[in-house]
């Protein structure tokens, strides 16, 4: 198998697939030969399958049989490139296909893309779409093993494969669920009892019946704010920008140390110590390493409004601030609303000296992205 998807790779890319009759004979034919299927008896395996007999016009490509007339697989193949920007036509074709004589799974295929389908279960037909694939940019492993969890003859028959659909279904409903659902969640955190934005979220997930862990919801969580919060690339900084850095503020006070520098997506992340100007006032300043990052990305004069989420996971107002003392030039956030902050934020039991991590993000519409978190 993984020789033979190996060839089919070299093909692609080499273009020699040229029409869909290519396509179903050199490439998916011989896939599903290689899965157990007899090509060679059209009681298993047939060609221009009619759905509805009485209907000459609608044909499947290809339809594969475990049992004679109850149709196992439907297979809709197009030409190389031909997917692109036709699927919702396929897949209503796709639907037709289904609707009188409903097979297990449906795929739809150019060769290189390769949608599969759990087709009995409810609902729109776009959204039984389980699992794609790419042939020629997924590894070979990955191709291998999807591949034999969802067309091989073996897999279908002991219904691991319909058992496997239907847990991918389940992932693919969740996900769609919690992207739905995260706007109302936001909306609850800001009301009491002031849930954190995975408690939130995992509740309305609850209730709509669908089963999620908090780790589950909070790792979604952590994704979608890689996703809507793309980061900004600094400004490389030479050896002699930084040596004169240095020697301008080498007097800073410090009483927090930097853990890491920014990256090559300008991530950054710093523990802070407490102190009485923080409680007092809301203001936070940040370790000289990262000023050089914040010049050359942040576009401000005096200060901007940033977007910080405290502890509880509470957005809190803030901007950041830039000025110049003795020590030199150094940015601050400093928070709006206080004092109320130290308890809209959830931070009523932080004392002088105690720790908190303070994490930079990235940028949404040019206002830079902070949270707080516990240090462990």
């Amino acid at each position: 198998m993984r020789d033979i998807l190996s060839d089919i790779k070299s093909m692609l890319s080499k273009s020699l697939y040229k029409n869909e009759e290519h396509v179903r004979l050199s490439l998916v034919t011989r896939l599903i030969q290689a899965l157990g299927w007899n090509i060679w008896d059209p009681v298993e395996v047939n060609s221009e399958f009619a759905p509805v007999p009485t209907e000459d016009q609608t044909k499947v490509d290809l339809a594969l049989f475990l049992t004679p007339y109850i149709p196992t697989i439907f297979i809709e193949i197009k030409a190389v490139g031909k997917l692109e920007g036709n699927i919702n036509n396929i897949e209503r074709q796709m639907r037709d296909y289904n609707r009188n004589n409903t097979a297990l799974f449906s795929i739809i295929t150019d060769g290189r893309k390769w949608r599969f389908y759990f087709s009995q279960t409810g609902g729109e037909f776009s959204q039984k779409c389980f699992k794609t694939l790419d042939i020629s940019k997924d590894s070979i492993d990955e191709l291998e093993r999807i591949f034999s969890i969802f067309l091989s003859k073996d897999e279908i028959q002991s219904g691991d494969a319909e058992n496997s659909a239907k847990k991918y279904l389940e992932l693919n409903q969740k996900q769609r669920f919690l992207e739905d659902a995260l706007p109302k969640a936001r909306r609850l955190i800001l009301e009491p009892p002031y849930p954190s934005l995975p408690q939130a979220l995992k509740n309305i997930v609850l209730r709509s019946g669908l089963s999620v862990t908090l780790d589950e919801v909070a790792s979604f969580i952590q994704s979608s704010e890689a996703t809507r919060y793309p980061i900004e690339v600094p400004k490389a900084e030479s050896s002699t920008d930084r040596q004169e850095s240095n020697r301008k503020e080498k007097s800073f006070p410090r009483t927090y140390q930097a853990t890491q520098t920014p990256s090559k997506s300008g991530l950054f992340e710093f523990p802070f110590k407490v102190n009485k100007s923080f409680l007092d006032n809301g203001y936070l300043t940040i370790p000289r390493e990262f000023n050089e990052y914040l010049t050359s990305s942040v576009n401000l004069k005096d200060k901007c409004d940033i977007i910080l989420t405290s502890l509880n996971n509470r957005q809190i107002d803030a901007y950041l601030y830039h000025g110049k003392s003795g020590w030199g030039l150094y940015y601050q956030i400093r928070i709006a609303n206080k004092p109320d902050f130290i308890h809209i934020g959830g931070l009523s039991s932080l004392k002088i000296d105690d720790s908190i991590k303070v994490r930079f993000h990235g940028f949404k519409n040019n206002e830079p992205i902070f949270s707080f978190a516990t240090v462990n």
